[in-house]
């Protein structure tokens, strides 16, 4: 999506001249030119930071090409995970406003942070710094609350009767700011823990709001643990 950029055009410019000759006055100079800014940014323009975008979609192609969440089907082509503390990651998501034009992409992308908790299966989490594909960035965030899930019948080793815990489920909503009209996400997170409870990976899903106009969203999002001391996202 574009975001047009508006200026308010101010073309008053006050030029001060001294007067020479007037009656009781002595003063013979001329001051210069004193100018008003001839352009002031309207109130609601975005900023734009092309360089940020292009960071974060590079981050998130290195992370998708090392993890391939999407290729991750089953509980036994993912990761274990552990059974108490805390977990924290990040990375980023990428998503395509409306899934009908083209299914999955990164026509928006944002950075993204969760808190696995591994002893209470809770995992909470947040989306902000969103940029479009202009490098417009949106104000706004969405927070993040979901679970930990049971993803099978069979442990890691196939022992009947346990469960292998390694599905992760995150939900939230907000409303983004983009200058010129506000987006409404109902967005989650459908994945899984990834190579060994290094990352947290999976598909984007949900809904686009903008003027009343509802679409569906669809994309990924990858994430690292803050403990890796080679992560791909730098």
């Amino acid at each position: 999506m574009t975001t047009p950029t508006k200026f308010r055009i101010t073309t008053a410019v006050f030029l001060l001249f001294g007067l020479a000759g007037c009656s009781g006055g002595g003063g013979n100079g001329a001051a210069g030119p004193v100018a008003v800014p001839d352009e002031v940014p309207e109130a609601n323009e975005r900023p734009v930071d092309l360089a940020s975008r292009a960071r974060m979609n590079n981050d998130l192609s290195g992370m998708l090409n090392v993890y391939r969440p999407s290729a991750i089907t089953s509980w036994e082509d993912s990761g274990d995970r552990p059974r108490s503390g805390t977990g924290t990651y990040n990375g980023i998501a990428g998503f395509n406003s409306d899934a009908s034009t083209g299914g999955r992409s990164s026509e928006i992308v944002a950075n993204m942070a969760m808190t696995l908790y591994f002893g209470s299966d809770d995992v909470n989490g947040a989306m902000w710094n969103f940029h479009d594909t202009d490098g417009t960035q949106a104000g706004g965030s969405v927070q993040l609350t979901g679970r930990l899930g049971h993803s099978g019948p069979g442990g890691p080793q196939g022992e009947a009767g346990a469960y292998r815990d390694s599905i992760v489920r995150v939900n939230g909503a907000g409303t983004l700011d983009w200058g010129d009209h506000d987006q409404e996400l109902d967005i989650g997170m459908s994945g899984f823990i990834l190579e060994g409870a290094d990352a947290v990976g999976g598909t984007i899903y949900g809904t686009s709001t903008i003027d009343g106009d509802q679409t569906d969203i669809l994309g990924d999002a990858v994430l690292e643990r803050d403990t890796l001391s080679n992560p791909v996202q730098r």
